[in-house]
C-alpha cells in the first residue's frame, strides 16, 4: 500500500537500529530468528538483555520455515515480543501472506523485515503488518559505504535512540569470540562489553540517501556483469536459482572447504555464510540450515572483485566440480 505511512531512521549500524528497537518494543517477550542469521543479531540481543529462540529455516526459500513459526505463535499466543524475519541471500519475494498470518497471531509483536542483504530502497514503506524494514550499507552489503544503516518504521512504531560508550577493540575481541566459537562448534561464552557503536552517523542523511542510490546502481551493474560469467561457466544443479543471486553468486558444492582452500591458495576469495547458530547460542539443532551451510560458498560479485577474477574462480569451480 503506497500510501501507508512511514518514518526514516538513520544510525552507523543495523545492529544499532534493532537494539533500539528491541528496548522500544511494545512486549518483553522473547523474539523468534531464523537459525542462521548474522551473529550480530544474537548478540544485539544479549545485549539489549532480550530473550530469542532459533526456528529452522525453508528449504524452499531458505527464510524462517513459515510452518514451523506459525506453530510456535499458535503454541504460545502472547508469549513473543518479536520475530526477525532475515532474506536470506537477498531474496526479494513477497511474503505479505506470511505476514499477515504472524500479525493475526501475534497482534502485539514486532515484526521486522531485515532486508540487510537486499537493494536498499528508500521509497518503499513497510508491508501490511510489518513494524519496521531494515536496510545496511556496511561492509560486504550490496552497497558498500563501509557503515550506515536506515529503517523504514510504520507509523506509530517507536525506536527510542540509545547512546552507549564504544570501543572498537571491544568489537573486535567479540568478533574473534564468535568466529572462534563457529568454527570449534561450541557455545559462545558472551560477555558484555562496549562493542555496539550507537555514535550518530557522520553522513547527513539527504546526502547519504544520495550516496546510497548512486552506489546502488554502479553495485548492481557490476554484479549482473559478474554473475553472467559465473552462470555462464557453472551448471544449473550446482548453483541457486537467480531469486537468490542479487547479494552474491550462490553455489553448491560437495567438500566446500576444499573448494575455498583452492580459490584461496590462488589468491582468489569467496565466502561461507550463513552459519547455523544453533549451538552457538542456544541447545538443539537446526537441521536445513545445517544441511545448507555444509555446501553454500558465496561467490563475490562486488566492487571488491572483478570480470577477469571472476573468470578465473569460474576455472576454479568447474576443476573442483569435475567439469
Amino acid at each position: 500500500n503506497p500510501a501507508r505511512s512511514m518514518r526514516l531512521v538513520h544510525e552507523t549500524r543495523a545492529s544499532t537500529i534493532l537494539y533500539n528497537l528491541l528496548l522500544s518494543g511494545r512486549s518483553a517477550g522473547p523474539w523468534l530468528l531464523p537459525a542462521n542469521v548474522c551473529p550480530i543479531v544474537p548478540l544485539t540481543f544479549l545485549k539489549a538483555g532480550r530473550a530469542f529462540e532459533f526456528v529452522d529455516i525453508d528449504e524452499e526459500s531458505l527464510c524462517i520455515d513459515p510452518d514451523r513459526l506459525l506453530d510456535r505463535l499458535r503454541a504460545g499466543p502472547g508469549r513473543y515480543g518479536g520475530v526477525l524475519f532475515v532474506r536470506t541471500y537477498g531474496l526479494e519475494d513477497s511474503f505479505d501472506d506470511l505476514f499477515a498470518e504472524i500479525r493475526e497471531r501475534g497482534p502485539k509483536l514486532t515484526l521486522v523485515d531485515d532486508r540487510c542483504l537486499c537493494r536498499p530502497r528508500f521509497d518503499d514503506p513497510p508491508p501490511p503488518g510489518v513494524d519496521a524494514v531494515l536496510y545496511s550499507t556496511g561492509y560486504a552489503k550490496p552497497v558498500d559505504l563501509g557503515s550506515g544503516a536506515f529503517a523504514l518504521l510504520a507509523d506509530g512504531v517507536e525506536c527510542r535512540r540509545h547512546d552507549l560508550p564504544y570501543d572498537e577493540k571491544a568489537l573486535e575481541q567479540l568478533t574473534a569470540a564468535y568466529k572462534a566459537a563457529l568454527v570449534r562448534r561450541t557455545p559462545l561464552d558472551y560477555r558484555d562489553g562496549p562493542w555496539l557503536d550507537t555514535r550518530p552517523p557522520e553522513i547527513p542523511r539527504e546526502e547519504y540517501r544520495a550516496l546510497v542510490e548512486r552506489g546502488a546502481t554502479e553495485s548492481y551493474e557490476l554484479k549482473q556483469r559478474i554473475n553472467r560469467i559465473y552462470a555462464a561457466g557453472i551448471p544449473e544443479p550446482f548453483r541457486l536459482e537467480s531469486r537468490f543471486q542479487g547479494w552474491r553468486f550462490q553455489i553448491l558444492v560437495e567438500e566446500k572447504q576444499r573448494l575455498l582452500d583452492s580459490i584461496f591458495a590462488a589468491g582468489l576469495f569467496a565466502s561461507s555464510h550463513y552459519a547455523d547458530l544453533t549451538g552457538i547460542f542456544s541447545t538443539g539443532r537446526s537441521p536445513v540450515a545445517e544441511r545448507l551451510h555444509a555446501r553454500v560458498v558465496n561467490l563475490f560479485n562486488d566492487r571488491y572483485y572483478s570480470e577477469e577474477r571472476a573468470e578465473r574462480t569460474v576455472a576454479l569451480v568447474r576443476a573442483h566440480l569435475g567439469l
